[in-house]
């Protein structure tokens, strides 16, 4: 069993299960705020939205091993929803193993399985890590546990007939769609913790444990870089897909210094259809001072592009927008001001978005992002057309 990752921590249920009860959990510290509303209310509604955002399973249990939440990457990993898995003492193991993790819980343990054998709803097997903890309740006794899921793929065995054309393709756009996503939901996790950090005093505790989710976003994006040249294999490309890696996540600790920056007077326009990137991406170019107009949809962009009353300085927009290439809705939104500034934004890598039109030398900001990156590219797009630029 691997070493223990953390200290006794403070985790406010009611941002996961929605019940008003407060317990300690042993390995992960995780604190909602003071409970007196404000700072502490948004704290504990971020905590939810991470919590459904995570691209890993993430499980909690009663201390009779029966599931009481279970996020969305657990539905689609394991095919149980929700309400299916709160009926069972932890479906993704067999008996065996169940019992063995809840001897571990009860007895206070917490650490990581490097190898663990689950299973789905539809009998097939899960390989992959399995990390776990203990919850303990108000009064330090252990009510339940907690469980991250960390799948592996693994090539199939030697000798095996190779699939058809038809489910090679069909592979590549559902691997594709799983890119996407993940990488949507890391940039979301790492930018929303990276604002709870700069909120938090410099010595404030729950900094060391923003800490570790921002290195969990890493080691998913490397999870999400494996795929992708899994993807290009498949197409027989060259392994290396053109996604540069993604970029160490700041340090909780030196999140927000800096932050004294004088005030953008410039105006962006966000069009991401994804709500929690979005969100992300608005608020963190707000906080530094731009005027910022969002667009989950092409029609929502180019309403904007027609009735805003100044000039729109620069469109970051999402490259795979369900409706239309955020490539030829660039085009479009230019076609009424050639000054305007294009960044897009991918989970897809430069290699993969040739086919949409990106050449080697457009903008391009790749998720997952870090807040630090996103503004520095935005600074550098704009720098040039400020006043004070040489």
């Amino acid at each position: 069993m691997a070493a223990p990752y953390g200290g006794a921590a403070r985790v406010e249920e009611n941002s996961l299960n929605r019940k008003r009860r407060t317990t300690t959990a042993t390995g992960v510290r995780v604190s909602a705020g003071d409970g007196n509303g404000g700072a502490g209310a948004e704290a504990g509604a971020i905590l939810s939205m991470l919590f459904e955002a995570s691209p890993l399973p993430i499980i909690v249990h009663d201390g009779d091993g029966f599931v009481r939440s279970w996020n969305r990457a657990a539905e689609t990993l394991f095919g149980f929803t929700a309400d299916e898995a709160r009926a069972l003492p932890l479906p993704i193991l067999g008996g065996e193993a169940r019992n063995d993790l809840m001897v571990r819980v009860r007895a206070g343990q917490h650490g990581r399985l490097g190898h663990a054998v689950m299973r789905r709803k539809d009998g097939r097997d899960v390989h992959g890590a399995l990390t776990f903890a203990d919850v303990r309740d108000a009064a330090g006794k252990v009510s339940g546990g907690v469980v991250i899921v960390e799948p592996t793929f693994d090539e199939p065995a030697s000798g095996g007939a190779p699939p058809d054309g038809h489910r090679v393709e069909a592979a590549q756009r559902t691997l594709g769609g799983i890119v996407h996503d993940l990488k949507n939901m890391l940039s979301a996790v790492r930018g929303f913790a990276t604002v709870i950090a700069e909120d938090l005093p410099h010595d404030h505790v729950a900094r060391g444990d923003i800490e570790q989710i921002l290195k969990a976003v890493d080691r998913g994006a490397q999870l999400a870089q494996r795929l992708l040249a899994l993807r290009g294999e498949w197409q027989s490309a060259v392994a290396a897909t053109g996604a540069s890696p993604s970029p160490p996540a700041a340090s909780a600790r030196s999140a927000g210094r800096g932050r004294a920056v004088p005030a953008r007077a410039e105006t962006v326009l966000v069009v991401e259809d994804d709500e929690l990137v979005r969100l992300m991406t608005v608020k963190v170019l707000r906080r530094r001072g731009f005027s910022v107009l969002e667009a989950s949809t092409v029609a929502q962009a180019e309403e904007h592009a027609r009735g805003h009353a100044g000039r729109i300085d620069l469109v970051l927009t999402d490259v795979g927008l369900p409706e239309l290439s955020g490539v030829e809705l660039a085009r479009r939104l230019r076609a009424g001001s050639e000054s305007m500034k294009i960044l897009y934004m991918t989970g897809l890598g430069r290699a993969v978005m040739a086919a949409h039109g990106v050449t080697s030398d457009t903008a391009l900001l790749e998720k997952p992002f870090s807040p630090a990156l996103l503004l520095e590219r935005v600074d550098a797009m704009l720098a040039p057309n400020r006043p004070d630029s040489s």
